[in-house]
């Protein structure tokens, strides 16, 4: 199993701000995933940009629509 993980910082987040982070499956096949997570301050200015590739047994502990991964 091999993966990928690329995070962009795009905005810094002030001390003591509450951050909403969500994650949802792009793409989940047999042998590849891909995620993406997006975190954004109070006022839904974007903080943090994630995304994720697996390649391997990908569906093996991914259920799309969940908030476990």
């Amino acid at each position: 199993m091999s993966f990928d993980l690329k995070l962009n910082f795009i905005n810094a987040a002030k001390v003591g701000e509450t951050l909403r982070a969500t994650g949802h499956v792009i793409h989940a096949g047999r042998r590849t995933a891909v995620a993406e997570c997006r975190v954004a301050g109070q006022d839904g200015r974007l903080v943090r940009h994630g995304q994720r590739h697996v390649c391997g047994n990908a569906r093996k502990g991914i259920t799309q629509g969940s908030n476990a991964d």
